[in-house]
């Protein structure tokens, strides 16, 4: 009797984990509100926001994100209030960052478990060419040019 009551108790220690987690909903939404589901994104400074909803309340939780070459740009920890996670990224951000369909990784923590993945297309638009830096001192060197050739030409 005590074998079959550890095989039962085995079989539901295996399967728990995935009953707690079926009813998780992992999407990327397009505002801040996550009111509008959207799986492409191509606007330079526009967010990809994403939302968890049936999680088990007040846990942590850690999301990665990985761009189009599936190279880890980003990772955080969150806790779930009231069995949702918010988070964002920025994709104009990450300036070496590669365009196409990144992913997002949801992973419970204890144990380190991957719950949901949920993935979305980021076009080069949303993502920027120049290093602001470097665009900033090109605009002065022309104005600087500009000035330089005016005061030449009295």
């Amino acid at each position: 009797m005590e074998i079959k009551k550890l095989v039962i108790l085995m079989i539901v220690w295996l399967l728990l984990p995935s009953m707690v987690y079926a009813k998780v909903a992992f999407d990327s939404y397009s505002d801040v509100a996550r009111t509008i589901q959207s799986d492409t994104f191509s606007e330079y400074g526009k967010a990809v926001c994403m939302k968890a909803t049936g999680l088990p309340k007040d846990e942590n939780y850690e999301i990665r994100y990985y761009d189009g070459a599936m190279t880890l740009i980003q990772a955080e920890v969150n806790m779930a209030v009231s069995g949702e996670l918010l988070s964002m990224i920025l994709p104009s951000n990450f300036k070496s960052a590669v365009a196409g369909t990144w992913t997002a990784e949801l992973y419970d923590l204890t144990p380190v478990k991957l719950i949901s993945t949920d993935t979305f297309s980021v076009a080069g638009s949303a993502i920027p060419e120049f290093p602001t830096p470097l665009v900033g001192i090109f605009v002065v060197g022309i104005c600087f040019g500009i000035y330089y050739w005016m005061r030449r030409k009295r």
